[in-house]
Order: C-alpha cells, then sequence, then structure tokens
C-alpha cells in the first residue's frame, strides 16, 4: 500500500499545485451541485405535486370533437347516423379498470330526479325566492309545479369515491353489494339528516315517484294508477357528508332540493335504471307511439350508457402508469385524462428549469474532463523521471497509475467537501433566479376553461391547482443522496480523466527515461 503514502506526501509536497488543482475541482463542484441540486428540486416539486392531488382517473366522452366530426358530416344520412351511433362510455368499457388492484373507488353514475311521496325532504333554504308555479294546461286544469327534490344516485359499483375520500361517511347500517347490483334489489343509503327529520330507521322504506303532477295526472288520464309508478326503497344505511350547498352560486335561487347533497339515496345503478326504464316504457306506449307509430324502443342497454367513469385510485403516483396501461381505451371521441393539462401546463417553468440544469450537467461534465486530463497529461511529462525511477524498483504500472488515481481523488474529495457548503447557496439563488424568469415567460399560457358544472355525476373530481401550488413547493435541499451524487459524479470524472495518463504510463519505459 506504498502507493497511497507516496499520493499524499506528493500532495503534501506540491501544495501550490494542489491548491491550483483544488480550486479548479471546487469550481467544478459548485457548479455540479447547481445542476443536480435544481434537478433533484424540480423532480421533487412535481412528485410533490401530483403526491398532492386526488389520484382520480376520467375516462371520459369528449362531445365537442363528436360535435366538430359532425359539423364536416356533408349528407343528412351521414349525420343522422352519427347521431344515432352517439359516443358513449359504456360497462365493457369499464370492466377490467374497475378490477384493477390499484383502483380504491369508481363512480359510473347513472342520477335522476324524484319526487318524495311519504316522507319530506330537507329544506334547500331557497323556498322563499323560488316558490312552486302554477301551470295551465290547454284544458284549463290548474297544476303546481314543483322543482324534483330527491335524487336517486346509482353506481356500477359499491365502492363510491365519495364514501371514499371523507366526502361522505356511512355512520350507520350498510352500504349495498355487488349482490344488490346484481339482482336490482331495491335498498337505499339516506342522509342521517333525512333520517332524523322524518323519524326514519334501519329497515324503514321510503317512496318516490318519477314525474311532475300534471304528467303523473295525464298517465290516470290513460289508466294507469299512480301507485303503479311508485319506488319503494329499503332503507340499508345513513350517511353524513362534508358537501353543502353554495348559497352564493347564481343558480342557488332556481334549483331544487334535488340538489343538495343532504337529499340523495344511493342505490345500486340496475335498481336505478330498472324503474326508469319502467317509467320510460309506459311514455312510450301511452305518448311516443300514438304520436309516431314507426319509432323504434329504445333498449334497456342503450340506459347503461354514460358519458364519463371516475376512477380513484390508491396512490397518486400510479396515476400515469394506470393511464399508460388503459391506452387502447383511448378513441377518437373516448379518452382518459388525469387533469394532465393543468399539471403539465404548471409544471413547465420546472421542466424548462431541469432542461437547464441538465445542460449544464453536460457542459461541466465534458468540459471537466477535458481539463483534467490535460492538467494529468501534462504532469505526467515532468514527472517521467520519478515513474522512470519507480518502475526500475519494480513497481507495478498499475500501482503508480493508482498513485495518480489516489492523488486526484484526495484533492477532489477535500474540494468537493467545500464545494458543499457554498454550493448550496448558489444553487438556491440561481434555481429561483431561473424559476422566476421561466415564470413570467409562462404568464401569456393560459388554460381556456368553460363552465362545467359541479353537480354530482358532472365534476371532475379533480384537485384545482395554480401555479403558486406548484412553486410553492420548490426548494433546493443538500441532502445525503445529493452530496453522494456529486462525489460520484467527481470519481466517475477523475476515473475517465486518468484513461490518458494510464494509457501514456503504459507506454513508457524504465530503461529510455533513466537513459535520457
Amino acid at each position: 500500500m506504498n502507493y497511497l503514502r507516496r499520493a499524499w506526501l506528493y500532495v503534501k509536497r506540491k501544495l501550490s499545485k494542489s491548491i491550483l488543482l483544488g480550486l479548479t475541482f471546487f469550481v467544478i463542484g459548485n457548479l455540479v451541485l447547481i445542476g443536480l441540486g435544481i434537478t433533484q428540486a424540480a423532480n421533487n416539486t412535481k412528485l410533490l405535486t401530483r403526491k398532492s392531488m386526488k389520484a382520480i382517473v376520467n375516462l371520459k366522452t369528449d362531445y365537442e370533437e363528436f360535435s366538430e366530426y359532425v359539423s364536416h358530416l356533408e349528407s343528412q344520412e351521414e349525420i343522422e347516423e352519427a347521431n344515432n351511433n352517439s359516443p358513449n362510455v359504456t360497462p365493457k368499457h369499464v370492466e377490467l379498470m374497475s378490477q384493477d388492484e390499484r383502483v380504491k373507488a369508481m363512480n359510473y353514475l347513472n342520477v335522476i330526479q324524484v319526487y318524495t311521496v311519504d316522507f319530506n325532504s330537507m329544506p334547500m333554504g331557497n323556498e322563499d325566492i323560488n316558490p312552486p308555479q302554477v301551470e295551465v294546461t290547454s284544458e284549463g286544469k290548474k297544476f303546481e309545479y314543483k322543482l324534483a327534490n330527491f335524487s336517486l344516485v346509482g353506481n356500477l359499483s359499491p365502492n363510491m369515491i365519495e364514501f371514499n375520500d371523507g366526502t361522505c361517511t356511512l355512520i350507520e347500517g350498510n352500504f349495498y353489494t355487488q349482490d344488490d347490483i346484481d339482482n336490482a334489489n331495491h335498498v337505499a343509503v339516506i342522509s342521517k339528516y333525512v333520517a332524523d327529520f322524518n323519524g326514519l330507521s334501519i329497515g324503514d322504506s321510503i317512496t318516490l315517484r318519477i314525474g311532475t303532477e300534471q304528467y303523473l295526472s295525464e298517465l290516470e288520464s290513460k289508466g294507469y294508477a299512480r301507485e303503479d309508478l311508485d319506488q319503494v326503497y329499503e332503507i340499508i344505511g345513513f350517511y353524513t357528508t362534508i358537501e353543502e350547498v353554495d348559497k352564493n352560486d347564481p343558480r342557488f335561487q332556481v334549483v331544487g332540493g334535488n340538489e343538495s347533497p343532504l337529499n340523495r339515496a344511493y342505490v345500486p345503478i340496475s335498481t336505478v335504471i330498472e324503474e326508469n326504464y319502467k317509467m320510460y316504457e309506459i311514455d312510450y306506449v301511452a305518448n311516443i307511439l300514438p304520436r309516431f307509430p314507426d319509432s323504434i324502443k329504445v333498449d334497456i342497454d342503450v340506459m347503461y350508457e354514460t358519458s364519463k367513469a371516475i376512477f380513484l385510485l390508491n396512490d397518486p403516483l400510479d396515476v400515469e402508469g394506470f393511464m399508460e396501461d388503459y391506452q387502447s381505451l383511448n378513441t377518437q371521441f373516448i379518452y382518459l385524462d388525469a387533469n394532465n393539462e393543468q399539471f403539465n401546463l404548471f409544471s413547465k417553468p420546472l421542466n424548462n428549469l431541469t432542461y437547464f440544469a441538465e445542460v449544464i450537467l453536460i457542459i461541466i461534465s465534458i468540459t471537466s474532463i477535458f481539463i483534467i486530463t490535460l492538467i494529468t497529461a501534462l504532469t505526467l511529462k515532468s514527472r517521467e523521471f520519478e515513474v522512470g525511477v519507480l518502475l526500475s524498483l519494480g513497481v507495478s504500472r498499475i500501482k503508480i497509475v493508482a498513485q495518480f488515481f489516489i492523488e486526484l481523488l484526495i484533492i477532489l474529495l477535500v474540494s468537493f467537501t467545500c464545494a458543499v457548503g457554498t454550493g448550496s447557496l448558489i444553487a438556491n439563488k440561481v434555481g429561483d433566479q431561473v424559476l422566476e424568469n421561466q415564470m413570467s415567460m409562462n404568464q401569456v399560457d393560459e388554460i381556456n376553461t368553460d363552465f362545467v358544472p359541479n353537480w354530482l355525476g358532472f365534476k371532475d373530481y379533480f384537485t384545482e391547482l395554480t401555479q403558486e401550488d406548484v412553486i410553492s413547493k420548490y426548494e433546493v435541499r443538500i441532502n445525503t443522496l445529493l452530496i453522494l451524487e456529486i462525489y460520484i459524479f467527481g470519481i466517475g470524472v477523475v476515473f475517465i480523466s486518468i484513461l490518458v495518463p494510464t494509457y501514456m504510463i503504459m507506454k513508457l519505459s524504465p530503461k529510455r527515461i533513466m537513459l535520457s
């Protein structure tokens, strides 16, 4: 191990040369720290942002794209065919996705407005400013028109997002099961507020009805009994919710009680659709066929189609992989969406910052290797006699190369250790400055979003982001991993830089050196 001792003694003996080489390594260490620190900080920021977002993936229909497609069709026959085959999400689309172990809950909803029959819904608080309207038919009959005051929410899965993300909590009883869905059982989970308001208990029944008073009277006149139109559900559970009616919403004055989060009955989707289809069949016979004798009755499967299925995953970091695994579901009018447009827009300054840092690292790598190789090769010329003596004494060429390597390594470790202290301050300032410039440039980009209703079945469940939310997580931290990466980088540079001197040492002849 004498080569280790010789390396140490040479570094101390040639102190001025060691200091100059150390300053070179110090500058390199600072630049490397800036590059790696900024890259790590940018990647960590994107990672933390993704973790803070709900792990939501939508499979949705792009009706805007479909409308654009139809508008370019020339013949009426093509337009009618396209409209008759309009794109929709079906249970077949989500069958495999819902069974994926990464999926925590799924919303594949069918929501219909109904009226309570034997119990009262919770008041909305807008009854005084939105009183029932009186309608008069052509026969002179007067009917009090009331807005629907309750909602039936059917889901294709017993694992519903609202009951998994903290929006709703089942506090008593049970939620419906897959068996209830398969058999279209008439079971319902209602809010504890409605239950207490009406003195209802688990096992009691509630009766709901589709259709306004005028519509029901018209069906009565055609021989249908109102009782035949009733939907009776057994209460199997009570829930509470953190959702509230937004009284500042401009729509608040005109909406009915069915839009209150308290006035919902969560039931199997099959039950909702079967009851809705039963009403459709009645309406088809009573109203549609007399006016349109050639009309074709819609199949019940059509009612299972929806505009969007929503998946809540166990881990936000699974979102990208989940979407990649189901890319085959993406078609011209149906696509997967995980709020990537917003995430990518606000992450753009970080991407540019990462690119800037990576360019620095590439330049520094090439420059460092060139400089250290040149210095070592030039130094070797002045040390030929030393090498010749060592070779004459029987020291192997490998140990001589190892000595040169250790000399550089000692200087590198000392210089990079000093650089860790100064580089963290520089990296923060440089990173903040570049990030600020990128943000100012990125302000010209805006997301053009139209109004999207936040009603159940329409909302995206996405976490709303701002650029400040993303950038606030940016911070350059000098941690153990980053320091380890810096040292590995430096050792790699020294190793590559010593290759040329190694080749030169291998060609040296001790006899020629000593004679010269």
